[in-house]
């Protein structure tokens, strides 16, 4: 067949299979961000993969009487008792711990957890390092929440650590 192509129209099939061929070649070494992701009310959420340390029941959680709406309660783990907080709340919703039912236990920086309530077991999922790069890049800085888009949903990434400073802040802590 390639006898029956001119020279040029050879050259231009080669072109075209060679750039058709890249981006399944790019995507496959592309690096990637594994993501803990769930439902908070509306919003899709993730959370780095890496950060997360636990999924429990929120039965383990012990009220705390008279403390601020965003916290739910302590939890002790592995020895240490970490504040659970109302993730719902502190993205700007109201506090239901009626409708969760697990616990994330969470690092926020320097070996420091803290846990969240939310309504189920995160998913793990995949997004590519450029692509979360980019959206943090057009993110505010200091701002905790990032969107990124999954076709035609939007994943509001949290940097937990930011997002308890915010709150720190506010409190006065």
């Amino acid at each position: 067949m390639k006898e029956s192509l001119s020279p040029g129209a050879q050259r231009l099939l080669e072109a075209r299979a060679i750039r058709l061929a890249a981006p399944a070649h790019e995507a496959a070494s592309e690096e990637t961000v594994w993501l803990a992701t769930f439902a908070v009310g509306d919003l899709e959420v993730g959370l780095p993969l890496d950060a997360l340390r636990a999924a429990l029941p929120l039965r383990r959680v012990t009220p705390v009487p008279l403390a601020p709406p965003e916290v739910i309660g302590v939890l002790r783990f592995s020895g240490a008792v970490l504040p659970v907080y109302s993730l719902a709340f502190m993205l700007g919703g109201q506090p239901s711990r009626r409708d969760s039912t697990h616990l994330l236990v969470v690092e926020r920086g320097a070996g420091r957890l803290v846990a969240f309530d939310c309504v189920q077991v995160p998913l793990a999922t995949t997004r590519p390092a450029r692509e979360i790069e980019l959206a943090r890049a057009r993110t505010r800085e200091g701002e905790p929440l990032t969107d990124v888009m999954l076709g035609d949903r939007v994943l509001t990434l949290v940097d937990v650590g930011r997002l308890c400073a915010v709150w720190e802040k506010k409190r006065g802590a």
